[in-house]
């Protein structure tokens, strides 16, 4: 299992779970700019939906633990808008929440059978790793510091 890390965590505690409607409506966005200019001048100021109950894997104790559908991914310093937006598109993926300014952006990649399991979490973690635009991704976890193995 890929193991949290303390920004991960700080980020999802930022972010306020809406209700699941509004979520489940939101499809996200691809960052917007011309194509050769740097990711992290496109990103711009876009306040998380929330994830819906039915995205969200909990523990052996009922509370909510990671989501099969939101992520966090960090964006490298020269990644430019067209590497973000081919990397989202090839996984189906947009941009859910982001803060002007900030390197870290929270994606959302749709799970329509709703069949992702902890094993499929961490391989789609993998995978969003490999890319060429981000410096690293994590799962989107509920999990507060203090809990964390």
């Amino acid at each position: 299992m890929i193991p949290l890390r303390p920004a991960a965590v700080v980020w999802g505690a930022t972010l306020l779970l809406s209700p699941a409607l509004r979520a489940q409506d939101d499809p996200g966005v691809l960052l917007e700019g011309p194509a050769g200019a740097r990711a992290l001048a496109a990103v711009t100021d876009r306040t998380s939906p929330g994830v819906p109950d039915p995205e969200i894997l909990f523990d052996e104790k009922g509370r909510p633990f990671v989501s099969t559908t939101h992520f966090i991914v960090v964006l490298k310093p020269r990644a430019t808008v067209g590497q973000a937006n081919a990397a989202l598109k090839s996984m189906n993926a947009r941009v859910v929440g982001m803060v002007k300014g900030q390197d870290v952006m929270e994606i959302r990649l749709p799970d329509p059978q709703r069949r992702r399991t902890l094993r499929d979490v961490d391989a789609l973690v993998a995978a969003l790793r490999r890319l060429p635009p981000f410096k690293d991704a994590l799962p989107f976890s509920f999990q507060n510091a203090a809990e964390a193995p």
